[in-house]
């Protein structure tokens, strides 16, 4: 192990005191490291006593001093990781920290830097990453959560303590899960375009129900697009025990709204719009009126049915006081039957 003591020879007073301490403590670590043997030297400090000054909370803690007048400017950071092994193929070594737990002393996570860069598992260029999954033979795969947490007596959430979730990421299923706290609403916030799949390979975008889901995606042919429910990429229905609905439109030059009933997964067209034809598939219903009760006849091409019409001759401006259930249409000025 080299110690660099650049800095022991520059810098504050304080500094070119201590000089003598802080050489003779480097040559302790290169001797602690002569002894264990190369690459050691960091078991050799796994059960350094806990200082009493420390946290309570923390077995160590690193604290940049104050600066010389405290008007010089900060320090950028206060710990910098910087990894210059290399491999035969002269690739470094990731600038990293990696996380083992207590009880087998396998590798759980790790996080950090890697600039090697080649096509291998190990090392991907120019990334700043945190490494979850699993390295052990167990079966105890690492998540990644984002924890928000607040003490008892927090300003937001009162008298007692309070833990959620607001990211979660499983790389056992790939779900992405936000969250926000019990009882309250929140919004997800995206200020930039959402994509979803890429030119040539489209994907689908699903929301999830009770027991189902609406899916929007590529239907029936390419560039058209569907909005389903309960419903998945074929015919298969989420539940058997509901209808499915889809509308749909695209390059098929049409714009249509289907629906298959209840233990039936043959869609029905209800409503169909292609160039120059609207087609409906089902008996339509109008709004019903006394012919007292219709609306102002001053707009013209209005369509509705009356109950009590005392006649039932086409064209015929529509009177009240019968028995009659006829179709009227205003022309702008009055409602006629027909």
């Amino acid at each position: 192990m080299a110690i660099d003591t650049t800095y022991l020879d520059s810098g504050s007073d304080k500094i070119k005191l201590a000089r003598p301490a802080l050489l003779a403590a480097a040559q302790a670590l290169n001797d602690m490291e002569t002894a264990a043997g190369p690459g050691t030297l960091a078991e050799a400090f796994t059960y350094v006593t806990k200082k009493s000054s420390q946290p309570a909370n923390a077995w160590a803690m690193l604290v940049a001093p104050h600066t010389t007048d405290d008007t010089a400017g900060y320090i950028d950071n206060v710990l910098t990781i910087q990894n210059l092994s290399k491999n035969g193929s002269s690739q470094y070594g990731n600038a990293a920290i990696r996380f083992r737990d207590g009880v087998t002393g396998y590798e759980r996570s790790a996080m950090g830097y890697s600039g090697s860069g080649d096509a291998g598992t190990s090392f991907h260029a120019n990334t700043a990453y945190i490494e979850i999954g699993n390295l052990s033979p167990d079966a105890q795969d690492t998540l990644f959560r984002v924890i928000a947490t607040f003490a008892p007596g927090s300003h937001s959430y009162g008298p007692s303590a309070y833990q959620y979730f607001p990211l979660e990421i499983n790389p056992t299923t790939g779900n992405i899960t936000f969250s926000c706290p019990t009882g309250k609403a929140s919004d997800f916030t995206v200020k930039a375009e959402v994509a979803v799949g890429i030119p040539g390979a489209p994907r689908m975008f699903r929301s999830s129900g009770l027991n189902t889901y609406l899916r929007v995606r590529e239907r029936d042919a390419d560039n058209h697009f569907g909005f389903t429910t309960n419903v998945d990429t074929g015919t298969t229905k989420d539940n058997s025990a509901i209808p499915a609905w889809c509308f749909d439109f695209g390059a098929l030059d049409w714009f249509q709204i289907r629906r298959a009933p209840v233990g039936s997964t043959t869609w029905q067209t209800l409503f169909k719009v292609t160039t120059g034809t609207v087609k409906i598939g089902v008996p339509g219903e109008f709004p019903v009126y006394t012919v007292t009760g219709l609306p102002n006849a001053a707009t013209p091409y209005q369509r509705a049915f009356v109950s009590d019409a005392n006649a039932t001759t086409f064209n015929s401006v529509v009177a009240g006081g019968g028995s009659n259930k006829v179709p009227v249409f205003s022309d702008g000025t009055v409602w006629r039957i027909g």
